[in-house]
Formats: C-alpha cells, structure tokens, sequence
C-alpha cells in the first residue's frame, strides 16, 4: 500500500489530486479538490489518508495509536496564492519531522484553527492548547505536532512564506503563538478564517484579491498586537517545559496539585500558575491533557486489552471511573470503552 502511495504521488493526476509541483496560477479558475476515506476499503484508510495529506499539503506522519479505519474527508481549494483546505476527521495526531522537511521541495506557513473543539500545537519545543476558534500559525520549514483529540472539523490556509513576509515583517513572531478568537483582531481573523471555505472560493471566483488582501491585513493586525504584548521571558518558558516533565513523570499520582509539582522544582505555586499562563494554559487543564493522552495512548495499545477501562483510569491518577470516562469522552468525543471497540 505505502509502494501504491508513492506512485500515484509521482502523478499529477492521481487520486489524491493535482500533485504539490502542480498547484494552480493565481490567475487560473479556482477547482475544488476532494480527498475522502468513504469508499476506501477498511485497512486501508488510515495509508490513503497520510498519502492525501502529503499530497495535497506537506509531508507527515501520524502520531501512533491511530486506528487502521480511519475516517477523514479533505476538501480544497486555491484562492489566488492562498491554500483554502478544510478537513472532517478522526481524532488524530500529525507529525512533521526532520526526515520529511528534509523531503519537501515546498514549503508554507499554515494558518491553523478548530471552530469547535480544544486541541494542541507543538513547535519550538512548546506546547499550546488552543480553545475552539482559536488560530494558530506554524512553519511547515521546521517540526512540529499537531494533536486533534476529538473528531470534529478544522482549517487549514495555506500561506506562501514570500507572500506572508510582505504582509508581516517578521512572521516568526507569529509562529507557535495563539491569537485567541474572543478579543481584539484575534476575534476578527478567527471570524473570517472560518467564513474561508473552499466552496466560497469557488462561488466568487473575483472577489478572490480582494480575500487575499483582507487575510493579509488582518494577519499584519495581529502581529502587531503580538509584538505590543509582552513576551514570555526565556525563564517562563524553561519553567513551562520543566513543568511539563513533571507531569509526564507524576500524571499517574492520584490528587496531583501545582504544590505538589512546585515543591518538586523548588519554585512557588504561584510561579507555576504565572508560567502555564504566559503559555495560553493553565496547571488543571495540562494535567488533564497529560492523563487523557496517556490514557488514550493505552486504550488504543492492543497489548493492554486485559486491562480494565477503570484500571486505565487509575493507572492514570484517575480513581472514580465515572469521573475518568466524563474526562476521556469530553476530549474525545467517545468513551473509553467505545474507543477500544471501534479502534
């Protein structure tokens, strides 16, 4: 199957779409593209999906514990220079590493956002957990993982690195950071991002520079009001890191409090709270991520199938099985139990 993949990459039409090297001119029609696991057969869905998205975006890979039956649809559109994508799936998690920036021919910026459910970002060595609506933009030109939790929808806008750099003078100050959707032009960009279909593309096929133009501002809007905003001091995001591995090490400790993990670095509890909120977190919500990830990794881990859903729970500093189940299917979107059935 990954062979077959391949091949058909090689294709300018192939069944994932026009390949990267043939993206369309500015000035030609806008097409809409389409990408669905619906009628690929079951164990072969999750191949055909990481092909559709090396394909149609940049090279990656998936996150392990991806189920084999995979659900996903892709649809896509160019509006002028921009890439308009937006994707129905599965939760998953996206990698992009070294070896396949190394392979890429192109890259972008991608403009990032879930209108409806929470996910995380990873880029530069830190973690964002991203409210719904919230956007983030990430550099296809260095790693980074992208974490879907739950099934739901999301965007993706496809941003030359040229063309950004005449809007904003300097894109990386942008690059990781959230722009929260519920204030100032964060709210404005979020609001018109979600608008930014690829079925508006093509309905209004001349209205597309006068679109491109409207991103462009907007995006110049919110770097602005980035580089006005205090940045987290390189002390604040060594502490946040360090806080992460504590909780990576202590999730399973039942009753875990920021005193306990500030006692562990030697810092004040409220260093902890301040660090966690320069990153757009805070302690409850990274311990609670820390432990349904962890919990998610083992219900999808065939090895541990003898374990009971209530011992995942405890295994993961969780001791009221109900209180476990409510936490895994308000991230994502099943219980324990279901997950493992449908897997």
């Amino acid at each position: 199957m990954i062979d077959d993949i391949a091949k058909r990459r090689t294709s300018p039409t192939s069944q994932f779409g026009p390949a990267q090297g043939d993206r369309p001119r500015s000035d030609a029609p806008a097409a809409l593209h389409t990408w669905s696991t619906h009628d690929v057969a079951r164990s072969q869905k999750l191949d055909y999906w990481v092909g559709a998205i090396c394909e149609q975006l940049v090279e990656m890979s998936t996150s392990r514990g991806a189920p084999k039956d995979f659900k996903g649809e892709l649809k896509s559109a160019q509006c002028g220079l921009i890439g308009v994508n937006r994707v129905i799936a599965d939760p998953l998690g996206i990698v992009r590493t070294p070896h396949a920036i190394s392979k890429s021919s192109k890259n972008f910026y991608y403009l990032l956002s879930m209108p409806h459910t929470q996910w995380s970002v990873e880029q530069r060595s830190q973690t964002v957990m991203l409210n719904p609506g919230d956007v983030i933009l990430v550099d296809s030109r260095k790693p980074f993982e992208l974490c879907f939790p739950t099934a739901g929808q999301s965007l993706s806008l496809e941003l030359p690195v040229d063309w950004l750099g005449e809007w904003v003078a300097d894109a990386d100050a942008l690059v990781g950071r959230a722009i929260p959707a519920r204030s100032g032009w964060g709210a404005t960009l979020s609001c018109f991002a979600q608008a930014l279909t690829p079925a508006h593309v093509i309905d209004a096929p001349r209205s597309h520079p006068l679109l491109i133009d409207q991103l462009g501002g907007l995006l110049a809007l919110n770097a602005d009001t980035v580089r006005q905003a205090p940045n987290p001091t390189s002390q604040a995001r060594a502490l946040g890191v360090a806080i992460g591995r504590v909780l990576e090490d202590s999730y399973a400790t039942p009753g875990l409090t920021a005193a306990h993990v500030a006692r562990s670095l030697g810092v004040s509890v409220r260093s902890i709270h301040r660090a966690m909120s320069q990153q757009g977190m805070t302690f409850s919500g990274a311990l609670t991520r820390t432990r349904m990830l962890a919990a998610h990794r083992m219900v999808g881990d065939t090895h541990l199938d003898a374990l009971a859903i209530g011992e995942i729970g405890r295994r993961v500093g969780l001791l009221d099985p109900s209180h476990f189940v409510r936490q895994y299917r308000k991230r994502f979107g099943v219980t324990p139990g279901s997950d493992r059935r449908t897997r």
